[in-house]
């Protein structure tokens, strides 16, 4: 069952008992007053008298719709909050990864690590499976395991692990892939 099912039948239940109540209401009997010619009257009919038992009424109304009026207020407000996931000036990229035919030890922990079914042990991994890729210099492996961790805080702290260990790599780039300017006027 869902949160906004269970919220809709204690509603329901509520104004049905509501409901009876306001049908079997019965105003409180007004005091009668001996007269001075031996029998019994009403007393006066003061303002007082007839409004009250209309308070009464509004007053059980008001009571038996109070609970149900403060469920639907705290289910619109819930639903209409803004969650951190509906960020819309927040973009995303993804690193698409297709697993190689010889895959390497990193490849292979980080589909061991993805495959594990409980949170907190694939989370742990994960973890490792960054560590290891970050110590072999190859980031799209620790990148893709660091967005894999379930939790969020864990997974933003291997991604700045990850952004300290690119800025602060000593190692040389690969300059013979690069086209040299002559090379690149021909």
């Amino acid at each position: 069952m869902t949160t906004e099912l269970v919220t809709q039948l204690i509603i329901l239940a509520t104004a049905l008992v509501g409901l009876y109540k306001a049908a079997t209401f019965r105003p409180a009997k007004t005091e009668e007053s001996p007269s001075s010619e031996g029998g019994t009257t009403r007393s006066g009919g003061s303002i007082t008298e007839i409004l009250e038992p209309m308070i009464g009424f509004v007053g059980y109304f008001g009571f038996m719709l109070a609970f149900p009026a403060f469920i639907w207020a705290f289910s619109w407000i819930t639903s209409n909050m803004p969650s951190p996931s509906d960020r819309q000036d927040e973009v995303v990229f993804s690193i698409p990864y297709e697993v190689s035919d010889t895959p390497s030890k990193a490849e292979l922990m980080f589909i061991a690590a993805n495959s594990i079914s409980y949170s907190s042990s694939k989370g742990e991994a994960l973890e490792a499976v960054v560590a290891y890729a970050l110590k072999n210099n190859n980031e799209k492996i620790a990148i893709l395991a660091a967005s894999s961790i379930p939790y969020s805080s864990r997974s933003r702290e291997q991604l700045e692990k990850i952004v300290k260990h690119i800025a602060t790599d000593t190692t040389e780039p690969n300059k013979s892939m690069q086209p040299t300017a002559n090379e690149a006027s021909d």
